[in-house]
């Protein structure tokens, strides 16, 4: 599950973090279409029906196929969300961690996110 999420190394890099990573927004409460399409990408290796020629990213095909992606989802996204979204910090850290951010656009977003 973690080899989907990029390594600490690469997001340090700031410089060449858009040519190394894809950002995927997931919105509330629906489907992310292009997640899904990411995860047919990536998963289509892994899957051993007989019928996987008929595979296709961009639309869904097989049911066999899509149970599989969406269970991989559900996965993904409880694993993000115990790794990630439940990390607890105090003010004083999201302070300090504002204060460090050259980029004016993400501390501002932090900023807002601290308000």
């Amino acid at each position: 599950m973690s080899e989907l999420f990029p390594s600490p190394k690469i997001l340090e890099d700031k410089d060449h973090l858009e040519t190394t990573t894809e950002i995927v927004r997931v919105p509330a409460n629906r489907p992310s279409e292009s997640l899904m399409n990411y995860l047919r990408s990536v998963l289509q290796n892994n899957y051993q029906g007989g019928d996987s020629q008929y595979i296709m990213i961009s639309t869904p095909r097989l049911i066999e196929y899509e149970l599989l992606v969406v269970e991989f989802a559900i996965d993904l996204l409880e694993h993000y969300g115990k790794t990630e979204l439940f990390k607890r910090s105090t003010l004083e850290e999201d302070l300090l961690r504002a204060k460090a951010v050259a980029d004016y656009r993400l501390r501002a977003v932090l900023v807002y996110n601290i308000e």
